[in-house]
């Protein structure tokens, strides 16, 4: 089999194609993976993020306090390791404290409430208890624009599947060409490619992001010409190419691409 001959039957009857559309299923599904991770973890910090302290309230003493400066230096936050006294043993633990600056030192005995089942659990009275680590916010926003991501490559995955599974491949003369597109007072190229069969010839880009790659010319295999998108691909079938028609497109602009 040459660049100029495909497979009788279905694009997806041949294995490179197949490999080829279960490589892209599997990347985004670990997108999707990723997205629900997130959205479980921010979850679960946003359901105990007021999961306030509440128990004996007693004396310790700060031994120990780390000071951390955000926001162009206008905030010190940190830690204040506390030591006190449970049933005659000692305890010992460190609370997140927003804007610590110097109201706590080494030595201070101050008040805290600790929880009776689980004395590593302390707050300091007066003090809002605050999570250290990612917000719960940050989590839940991030897997929400990951998961649309996902859900959008996944639509991806299906219509391609369709295309494969009900179109064959057939070798089109093909050809990548440039358009100028002005960015502000910046002009750059946006690579194209030209299609050309015995129906006439037709200019696509690609319906996802990403460049056309240059295996493309001077033969490229098409699957579902004549659709709103269709799939192309190098010969041979392996790599998959989602692209769509270019609507406007000036006469003046598509010229071929420089070697």
């Amino acid at each position: 089999m040459t660049m100029f001959e495909a497979p009788v039957g279905p694009a997806s009857d041949l294995v490179a194609t197949r490999r080829g559309l279960n490589r892209i299923a599997i990347r985004w599904a670990l997108v999707a993976i990723v997205a629900v991770v997130l959205l479980s973890l921010g979850t679960w910090r946003w359901i105990h993020s007021d999961n306030r302290v509440q128990g004996p309230r007693t004396s310790a003493t700060v031994v120990d306090v780390v000071t951390h400066v955000v926001g162009w230096g206008r905030t010190h936050s940190g830690f204040v390791t506390v030591e006190f006294s449970v049933d005659g043993q000692v305890q010992r633990s460190r609370v997140k404290v927003g804007d610590v600056g110097s109201r706590y030192q080494p030595g201070d005995v101050i008040d805290i409430v600790y929880e009776s089942t689980d004395p590593d659990r302390v707050a300091i009275t007066g003090e809002a208890t605050r999570s250290s680590g990612v917000p719960a916010a940050s989590l839940l926003g991030l897997g929400a624009v990951i998961a649309a991501a996902a859900a959008v490559g996944v639509r991806k995955v299906r219509w391609i599947h369709r295309i494969v599974a009900d179109y064959a491949w057939v070798p089109v003369a093909s050809a990548l060409v440039e358009i100028p597109v002005a960015l502000g007072p910046r002009e750059r190229s946006h690579t194209l490619l030209r299609l050309r069969d015995e129906s006439g010839t037709v200019v696509v880009e690609r319906a996802d992001h990403g460049l056309m790659p240059a295996s493309l010319e001077p033969i490229a295999w098409v699957a579902g010409l004549g659709r709103p998108r269709f799939v192309v691909s190098a010969p041979g079938g392996a790599r998959l190419i989602p692209v769509k028609p270019v609507r406007h497109l000036a006469r003046t602009a598509a010229a071929p691409r420089r070697p």
